[in-house]
């Protein structure tokens, strides 16, 4: 078998440790010297090889320092996995949420892999607990109630693992939150009822207001308002006061007489789903939506404008909130500086003036 020249031996020798990374880009390989004492060749032998190289355009050679690689490894990106967690079935405008991330993370190594709690305090709670830091790389969570999986939430943050929550913030922790600016929200819808010239208007939720951080906040922005203006908060003598536990029909409607007949002329409704439901149980009492009652909900979902009023409603960004999202899982990802306060952020909600809100006449 013809042997190989000898300073083809070395050619390949450098070529081979070169491309598996034994010597990196910008690194420096052995001298005509080294080369020539290590194989035991005329240095003519050792300064064609990496002429060779050179000529392959593995190293690039500079009279008095040496040569030095400038090949770059082409191999794939690595990519990296994210949870995203979402209770799909329980609330509307949360594929915007996915959207707003996906965009953000295109040009990224991150992907994300969707889990859906459907609804359930307790799914996601095992989906938590099952959560594998060794495979993703960090999460993205929209949690159904924060309080239910407080524990599983912070340890995994004190572990120092990249934690987004959505809409709302676990107080007490430093766990980055993008959420709407959800006071500011309860005091417009709040000023826009006044501006229309009502004076007693109840706020309704479905929740304890010390449960949810975003409903409460749109409920303090609505006492503000009603402070500012020097109008009491009635809805505190309801029966049922500021939140139903149960959205059946029975409830609603005992709840929209009770409306009635205390004297109220506009709800203030947590989200749009309640307000849609409240539209649709009035329109079976003959409650006439906005001239016996008007009716402002919050969030800006799609069927918004094509129910009969169309709803007034104060409308969250919610691509948004999902772009920052992932924005700053990425960045918590990248910085590791641990100021988490500044990976949080507050997006502006804005006022959909429609049908469903009548001026009051004197």
């Amino acid at each position: 078998m013809k042997k190989e020249p000898l300073y083809k031996v070395i050619y390949l020798d450098l070529k081979n440790a070169i491309l598996n990374q034994h010597y990196s880009y910008g690194t420096q390989v052995p001298t005509e010297m080294e080369l020539t004492e290590t194989y035991q060749v005329s240095r003519i032998t050792a300064k064609r090889a990496l002429m060779e190289l050179e000529s392959d355009g593995l190293i690039e050679r500079t009279a008095g320092k040496g040569s030095f690689v400038i090949y770059q490894s082409q191999s794939l990106p690595q990519t990296y996995e994210l949870a995203f967690m979402l209770p799909f079935s329980q609330a509307a405008g949360l594929e915007y949420y996915v959207q707003g991330a996906t965009d953000y993370l295109e040009k990224t190594p991150y992907q994300l892999t969707i889990h859906a709690t459907e609804g359930s305090p307790t799914r996601q709670r095992e989906l938590l607990q099952n959560l594998k830091e060794d495979k993703y790389d960090g999460l993205i969570i929209y949690p159904e109630n924060p309080i239910n999986s407080i524990d599983l939430l912070y340890r995994q943050h004190l572990n120092g693992f990249p934690i987004v929550m959505l809409d709302k913030k676990l107080e007490g922790t430093d766990i980055p939150s993008i959420t709407s600016d959800n006071f500011n929200g309860g005091a417009l819808a709040a000023n826009y009822a006044l501006k229309m010239g009502h004076t007693k208007i109840a706020y309704l939720s479905t929740i304890d207001l010390l449960e949810n951080t975003s409903v409460r906040d749109r409920y303090l922005g609505y006492l503000k308002a009603l402070h500012d203006a020097k109008i009491q908060d009635y809805s505190d003598g309801l029966t049922n006061k500021k939140f139903i536990k149960q959205l059946d029909a029975a409830s609603l409607q005992e709840y929209l007489l009770e409306i009635k007949r205390t004297g109220f002329t506009c709800i203030i409704a947590e989200n749009d789903i309640i307000a849609m439901r409240l539209l649709a149980e009035a329109k079976k009492l003959k409650l006439d939506i906005p001239n016996a009652l008007s009716l402002i909900g919050f969030d800006n979902i799609q069927m918004t404008d094509l129910v009969s009023p169309q709803l007034t409603t104060v409308e969250q960004n919610f691509y948004q909130i999902g772009f920052l999202a992932a924005e700053s899982l990425v960045q918590q990802l990248t910085e590791r500086d641990n100021t988490n306060q500044k990976f949080s952020k507050i997006v502006p909600v804005a006022l959909v003036e429609r049908e469903s809100v009548q001026k009051q006449t004197l």
